[in-house]
């Protein structure tokens, strides 16, 4: 099943539409869409989606409410879903779709869903924030970034059940933040909901995709894959390089070894992440050669 979380009922409808869901559970600020029940009483249907309201907390309180009511376990999938604000200065459009790779919220470690899962989709940084525009910031390192204040809750508790490499966030660019937070911080609903409605046929197909191919993983034994030693070697390098604690590079060896159960070269993966020599600045050279090094000795 796909887990689908928005803050605001508005944000959930094309998802609400597209799998024929309806409400099963509300209270609390809370609310839950899923499919008919099953003879055993089992909420069945390809999705569901929690509208959990605003703020990080809220948002991860009701995913885990979600996850644990409807059993979700090995082969499915969770989708921080919905509107996002970006500043002008960050390069994103009004209804663009981007993958946000990393939350952040201000004071706590960043939140790393899957990062290596190929997608059509450009590249962002989620920040939460819970505040005026004075605390927005515009980068991230080299990512664009969306505003949300719900990404970094919802994600922390869906990868808490389900593993970061089967979370993902897409986020639409509805507004410019500064902005809309000049005006009170008020979005028009109608206008998000139609934009929605735009970029989601693209969003949905990426994720029933993605979500075929996590199950697909889950039917063969990731228990009794290993990888060979330069392998392994060469993914400590890399979590290494990134900075990533030891839960994330257990993610990144699960995506790895994801991608390795469903015939791709994981190889080639490690490749993939590595920046054509002149895109690589002066301050990172260093860098680009370890990982020159590592994928020579890969062959």
């Amino acid at each position: 099943m796909i887990f689908y979380q928005t803050a605001l009922y508005f944000e959930a409808v094309p998802a609400i539409e597209r799998y024929g869901l309806s409400c099963v559970y509300r209270k609390g600020g809370l609310s839950l869409f899923a499919g008919e029940k099953d003879e055993a009483g089992r909420f069945s249907g390809a999705a569901a989606v929690a509208v959990t309201g605003t703020g990080s907390y809220a948002a991860a309180a009701g995913v885990a409410f979600m996850l644990g009511m409807l059993g979700a376990g090995e082969g499915d999938v969770f989708v921080n879903y919905g509107a996002g604000g970006a500043s002008r200065e960050s390069g994103l459009k009004i209804g663009e779709t981007v993958r946000c790779i990393k939350a952040v919220r201000e004071g706590e470690r960043a939140v790393y869903p899957d990062v290596l899962l190929g997608s059509g989709f450009r590249n962002a940084a989620a920040f939460c924030v819970n505040g005026a525009a004075a605390q927005f910031v515009k980068r991230d390192g080299e990512l664009p970034v969306v505003f949300d204040n719900e990404s970094y809750g919802a994600l922390f508790a869906a990868m808490r059940v389900l593993g970061p490499e089967a979370c993902f966030s897409l986020k639409t660019v509805t507004d410019f933040a500064e902005e809309t937070a000049a005006k009170g911080g008020k979005i028009d609903p109608k206008t998000t909901t139609e934009l929605l409605r735009t970029s989601s046929a693209g969003i949905f197909e990426a994720v029933e995709k993605w979500a075929a191919e996590i199950s697909n993983a889950s039917l063969k034994s990731r228990d009794s894959f290993t990888f060979d030693a330069e392998t392994e070697a060469a993914i400590e390098a890399l979590a290494s390089s990134l900075g990533l604690t030891f839960s994330n590079r257990e993610t990144l060896k699960n995506t790895v070894r994801r991608d390795v159960l469903l015939g791709k070269d994981d190889t080639a993966l490690l490749r993939s992440l590595v920046p054509a020599p002149e895109d690589v600045p002066a301050d990172k050279q260093g860098r680009a050669k370890l990982f020159a090094e590592i994928l020579g000795k890969l062959g």
